[in-house]
This record gives C-alpha cells, structure tokens and sequence, in this order.
C-alpha cells in the first residue's frame, strides 16, 4: 500500500491539470481491517446510467435533479469506506459498487438500506456489529487512486474496484504468490 501511494503521488505530481483528473490502477494484496460507522449507503436515482443522489418531496416520492425522473422508491448504492491495510501501511477506500459491497458487507445496499430504512428496522448499531465480524479478511484488491479537485486543492482518493478472497481464483493467487518470490529472490540476492 505503501508503494501505491507512493506511486501515485509521484505521477500526480508529474501530471498538469487535466491530466490529473485520469485514474491509475493496482492491484495489491491485504486486509480489511476497519469499517468505520457511518453512511454505507446513498439513496440514487433507479434510472438508467444516472445514479444521482435523489431527494425525497413532501408526498414520499423521490426526484432527481439530473434525468428529472420522478420514482417511489429509490435504488441504494454503496458509498462506504474502508481502512485495508497490508505490511507497509493502511488506506482507506471507497466502495462504491455493489460488486464490491456484496463482497466487503456480505449483504447488498438495498439490503442494507432495508434493514435500516425499512418496515423490519433493524438496530444499526447491532448492524455495525455484526460488520465487525467480517474485518481481518484478506482479499486481493484492484484499487483505483485518483485525485479530485475540491476547494481549491487536489485531494488524493482510494477506491475499491475489487475484491477477491483467495479462495474464490486459487490458480491467481499461486501466480501472485511465485510473482513475489520471485521479486524477494531477485532483491535478495543483489
């Protein structure tokens, strides 16, 4: 994770403005060792390609203010952070699909927005929880780190593209394994 941000920071610095504003990706191995209370969840716009947070009216429907769509219900999507960590150091990341949620959460956003916001109303604190249950998990993360322009300074952002348990591609995870065998081999021995 380290060397990610390392990276990452080195080619933004070497980026001008708009160049800046393009994603890199890596892919790193480590843990899930945090899931911070807080929204796990947005209300978005169930329309096609929009995804816009909606706004709830006076009479209980929602509307959104980019495809002007009018909806009973709206789609929760994902919108959570989580610190992984590996042997150099911690980030927290974004997750912000429900790919990745189902995954992290073991439970959808709109299962979660459900049992939150919904007729059963479950406790969220026993909700965070039984999250707690499901931290120290090691996965091998596709990570997008971008930078966003927000009041007058470029702030650095992690996000979580993917996430998978090393038991769910076993023939990946052996290859990774002999790749950095071989890379501590090769820094051994000069």
């Amino acid at each position: 994770m380290s060397e990610i941000q390392r990276d990452a920071e080195t080619k933004f610095e070497s980026c001008n403005e708009d160049e800046r504003k393009r994603p890199f990706f890596y892919n790193a191995m480590g843990l899930v060792t945090f899931m911070p209370k807080g929204n796990l969840y947005y209300n978005a716009c169930p329309g096609e390609k929009c995804a816009k947070k909606l706004v709830e009216g006076d009479d209980g429907r929602w509307s959104c203010e980019k495809c002007g769509g009018t909806f009973n219900q709206p789609k929760a999507k994902f919108i959570a952070n989580v610190k992984i960590t590996d042997h150099t150091t911690s980030v927290y990341a974004t997750v912000n699909s429900d790919k990745v949620g189902e995954k992290v959460y073991g439970k959808t956003a709109q299962w979660i927005r459900n049992a939150c916001e919904g007729d059963s109303m479950i406790d969220t604190e026993a909700l965070f929880e039984d999250l707690k249950e499901l931290v120290m998990v090691e996965y091998y993360f596709t990570i997008m780190v971008k930078q966003e322009y927000w009041n007058g300074n470029f702030n650095t952002k992690f996000y979580l593209i993917d996430a998978e348990k090393p038991e769910e591609n076993l023939p990946k995870f052996i290859k990774i394994l002999e790749e950095n065998n071989a890379a501590y081999d090769k820094v051994k021995s000069n």
